[in-house]
């Protein structure tokens, strides 16, 4: 009797192994029904395969006496409701019960042993309707209940009660470890299940995402630290770019990427991308036209199906970049605005002092001589009063043109100190190169030819030019201020000496106090 129900088992694990499979299969293409464990095969389907199952066990039975068989065909629709619901219970119950009545034709026992498949067939259907079918507990009492039906229903035709003890016995040895079996095996099948179906889940999330996001995301195989072959790419890749998808496939990154990127190999950016690790930094991708497009991009490492390839996101930052370079733009402007005179576009104080401050730290740095130049029109008020306000802005723009160029050709800078009055800072410069410098103004300044009837000095306009020199060595503890009074001072000392001329100050110079009103202008 042993070998009919090695079989027996073996048909109820190859059926639920199939229905696993059928499972697989609905999940890859969609379709059954979805319940808490996923995707599942519909009722019809499992009570099909249970019932060819079921007509197997019965062809495999044990024929015992009075025509009586022997199998597991209860267990079977037992798991059919179990795994199928009740439609699925029916169908496998009405192919057992056909196959039982062609199998001996209609008498006391087959018409016995059908009314035990429906029996089971009723009962399992009452039990998967109030109880979880994925307990354990649940499959015991459908075996117990089970068993009792077959108890009944073939105590009512065995012949002696001998037979029917030793029968059922034998039974119970046998099936239960089969539906304990079962039940291990279905639990197992079951989670793989829903780990497929969760995998598969999250496969078709993360491909959503791929393809839907607004970012260019591409994936491609890395070999020996290079990018090979783009594998996939989303929409957004390929239309930001200007490609077909299939255009885009067929390329290698290498053929996006600026050519002066890839060139400096020992760029942690670059190194970073080629071996996609974790990073996020600036690039630039060639578009299909030939334009570069500024990206910001984050590549990862991943491996897929043994295969090293990386996965990048990239974003387009070509308005970033350009609204970063006109914000720039505009506060270079607005920096240069602030250190430059309104009227003839010069440096104006504050510029003076931001570099007078750097160049003599440089020179207290370097102990290089550092010379200041106060220069003064020579009666400008009387200019003014002569010729108009507007001629004497004119006046004062060209001569701070001359004033830039020579100071520039020195290596200074020159200001609009205030009002008539302008300052060159001359960085390295002694006393004879700072007064040297000064006649080269006054004579660029005499060339204009401005005409000036108002002048007592000249017929155009001149210059009185102040000049002062610090050698820092000579003299420790100078502050920078004393010699923007010693420029001054000399100032005073050429407009007092007859103006229209370049005076350096010297130590044990007489300081005037205050300058006459005749000298004023």
């Amino acid at each position: 009797m042993i070998q009919p129900f090695i079989s027996n088992a073996s048909i109820l694990l190859l059926c639920l192994f199939g229905h696993f499979l059928l499972i697989q299969r609905a999940q890859r293409e969609g379709d059954g029904r979805r319940t808490a464990s996923g995707k599942r095969v519909s009722s019809l389907t499992t009570g099909i395969l249970f019932g060819a199952a079921g007509v197997l066990l019965v062809v495999s039975s044990v024929l015992l006496e009075g025509g009586i068989r022997l199998d597991l065909r209860n267990i079977d629709i037992l798991m059919a409701a179990l795994l199928g619901g009740p439609t699925a219970a029916l169908i496998a119950s009405a192919f057992i019960a056909v196959a039982r009545l062609a199998q001996g034709g209609i008498y006391l026992a087959s018409v016995v042993g059908v009314i035990s498949v429906l029996a089971t067939a009723l009962a399992s259907i009452l039990l998967v309707r109030r109880l979880p079918v994925c307990r354990l507990a649940t499959w015991m009492i459908g075996y117990a209940v089970n068993y009792l039906i077959i108890f009944a229903t073939y105590g009512y035709v065995l012949p002696s009660n001998g037979l029917l003890v030793r029968s059922m016995m034998y039974y119970m040895v046998v099936s239960l470890p089969v539906i304990g079996l079962c039940y291990l095996l279905n639990s197992q099948l079951a989670r793989i299940n829903e780990l497929y179906a969760e995998a598969q889940y999250n496969g078709e999330k993360y491909r959503q995402l791929f393809y839907s996001a607004h970012d260019l995301v591409y994936l491609f195989t890395v070999e020996d630290g290079q990018p090979r072959r783009i594998l996939d790419a989303n929409t957004a890749a390929a239309e930001t770019l200007g490609y077909e998808r299939d255009e885009l496939l067929a390329l290698s990154p290498k053929d996006m990427y600026d050519p002066a990127y890839l060139a400096l190999e020992q760029d942690t950016e670059s190194r970073c991308l080629l071996k996609g690790e974790q990073r996020m930094f600036e690039w630039n991708l060639k578009c299909k036209d030939g334009s570069w497009m500024q990206v910001e991009i984050s590549g990862r490492m991943l491996r897929l199906s043994g295969q090293l390839v990386c996965l990048a996101v990239a974003r387009d930052i070509s308005l970033r970049k350009e609204s970063e370079r006109a914000l720039l733009e505009a506060n270079q402007k607005l920096e240069r605005l602030s250190v430059s005179d309104g009227l003839t576009g010069i440096y104006n104080r504050r510029g003076m002092d931001l570099y007078y401050c750097k160049f003599w730290e440089k020179a207290l740095d370097c102990g290089a001589p550092l010379a200041v130049l106060l220069l003064d029109i020579d009666y400008f008020k009387a200019y003014n009063d002569t010729y108009g306000h507007l001629a004497g802005d004119q006046c004062l723009k060209r001569i701070a043109m001359r004033l830039e160029v020579q100071a520039a050709l020195a290596g200074g800078i020159a200001c609009r100190y205030g009002g008539e009055e302008f300052a060159v800072v001359l960085p390295e410069a002694d006393g004879l190169k700072a007064l040297e410098i000064a006649e080269a103004i006054r004579e660029a300044v005499s060339g204009l030819a401005l005409l000036h009837a108002g002048s007592s000095v000249s017929g155009c306009v001149t210059l009185s030019i102040g000049i002062a020199v610090h050698t820092p060595k000579e003299e420790p503890g100078f502050i920078r201020e004393e010699l923007l009074q010693r420029a001054d001072q000399a100032l005073y000392m050429a407009k007092h000496g007859g103006r229209n001329r370049a005076v350096v100050w010297e130590k044990g110079q007489a300081e005037a106090e205050e300058a006459p009103e005749d000298l004023i202008g």
